[in-house]
C-alpha cells in the first residue's frame, strides 16, 4: 500500500472513530502519526515484539477505573475529561480523542503547569520502550492543539517551553 494510501486509511479510521491504530510502516512514520495513528513497528519485526506493542496500545485504549462505579470526569478551568467516553469537553465543545491523545492531555492537566519533557511524556503515556522517539510527542501535540486550542498556534492550553518541553496552562495568557 503507498503512503498516501496509508495516510488516507489512517485518516479515514480516525475521523470515523476512536479505534486504536497501530501503523507497521516505516518509511512515513510521522505522517501516520499525525494522520491519527497510537503507534507504529518498523520492518522488519519479531512477532513477540508486535504483540507486545499491541497489547500496550489495548492497555491503554481500555484502561481504566476497575471499580463498579463510574469515574468521575475531571475538571481543570473550562476543560472537562470524561474518563468513560475518553471525550473533552471545552466549555460546550465535546471533543472526541483517541485514547493515546486522551492519556497525554490526562498526563499534562494532572501536572499542571509543569513542563514534561518528551521523554517524560513518552514514559508515562507510551511507556519505556519509547524512550527516544520524540517525533511521536510531537506528533500527538500537534494534533492535540489542532483538536483543542481555538487558535493552534498560539495556544492556550497546551504549551511549549522552546528545549524543554510541554505544560497544560489552565488560564490564557
Amino acid at each position: 500500500m503507498s503512503a498516501n494510501r496509508n495516510q488516507d486509511v489512517t485518516s479515514g479510521l480516525r475521523g470515523a472513530s476512536a479505534t486504536t491504530i497501530l501503523v507497521v510502516d516505516e518509511e512515513r512514520v510521522l505522517a501516520a502519526f499525525e494522520a491519527g495513528a497510537d503507534d507504529y513497528v518498523t520492518k522488519p519485526f519479531q512477532p513477540r515484539v508486535l504483540a507486545a506493542r499491541v497489547n500496550a496500545v489495548l492497555r491503554r485504549a481500555h484502561g481504566g477505573s476497575a471499580a463498579d462505579e463510574p469515574p468521575e470526569p475531571e475538571r481543570l478551568g473550562d476543560v472537562t475529561l470524561d474518563p468513560l467516553t475518553h471525550h473533552v469537553r471545552i466549555g460546550d465543545r465535546s471533543i472526541a480523542l483517541s485514547p493515546t491523545e486522551y492519556e497525554l492531555l490526562r498526563t499534562l492537566m494532572h501536572g499542571i503547569g509543569h513542563v514534561f519533557t518528551p521523554a517524560d511524556l513518552l514514559a508515562r503515556v507510551w511507556g519505556p520502550a519509547y524512550i527516544r522517539q520524540a517525533d511521536i510527542v510531537r506528533a500527538n501535540i500537534y494534533r492535540l492543539r489542532r483538536k483543542l486550542e481555538p487558535l493552534p498556534a498560539k495556544p492556550r492550553y497546551i504549551r511549549s517551553r522552546p528545549g524543554v518541553g510541554y505544560y497544560f496552562a489552565e488560564r490564557s495568557a
